[in-house]
């Protein structure tokens, strides 16, 4: 793996969603990782989100640490992410490799560690632009799968954390919120982003 960049300015730009390409661009300080995924994988700003939510949510019970991996595709190859949040610094690590042929044939890699708060704001304000951009429905038709994205989602449960449950009826395992709650949540976190 190459050496660790340390990450100070992080964006995400994505050109465009339609007829199952998404056309994206990381920027890590000054380094560019152009991809355009195609619907035969993960839809990315879904993943990313997807991604937060791993990265504050326990499910390896033998570290404190948090993880998440995800992989992008196109038509000729793939795009593999790892990321590890540290519990006791805050500071997220992803490792990124890009094999354009999937077979070790052409590979390219990156080591970069970043403010896991600087990774989550960023995520969150790239995924509210483009449901801002394209609408829930627009989103969807636009990436052409017959499942819809995690995408509203996942953004909805990252973003309402700290809302109460309505109530909880102690003879059901059924849990409650409260939908306008986050309706309005949602719609502040639209207007702005």
């Amino acid at each position: 793996m190459n050496t660790t960049h340390l990450v100070k300015d992080f964006n995400i730009e994505i050109e465009r969603i339609d007829l199952g390409w998404e056309h994206i661009k990381l920027r890590f300080d000054d380094i560019e990782i152009p991809f355009e995924a195609s619907y035969i994988g993960s839809e990315p700003t879904s993943s990313l989100v997807v991604s937060i939510f791993h990265l504050e949510n326990h499910f390896y019970i033998t570290t404190d640490d948090y993880f998440a991996q995800w992989h992008w595709n196109d038509e000729q190859g793939k795009m593999r992410f790892e990321a590890e949040r540290s519990s006791t610094t805050d500071v997220l690590t992803i490792d990124i490799v890009f094999d354009k042929y999937d077979n070790g044939s052409d590979i390219k890699q990156w080591h970069l560690q970043m403010p896991y708060v600087l990774y989550r704001n960023i995520v969150i304000k790239t995924a509210l632009r483009q449901l801002k951009r394209y609408g829930i429905k627009g989103f969807h038709e636009n990436w052409m799968t017959d499942d819809f994205t995690e995408l509203p989602t996942m953004l909805i449960a990252i973003l309402s954390s700290e809302t109460k449950r309505l109530s909880e009826d102690p003879n059901s395992s059924e849990q409650f919120s409260d939908i306008f709650s986050e309706i309005e949540l949602f719609k502040q976190a639209l207007q702005n982003c």
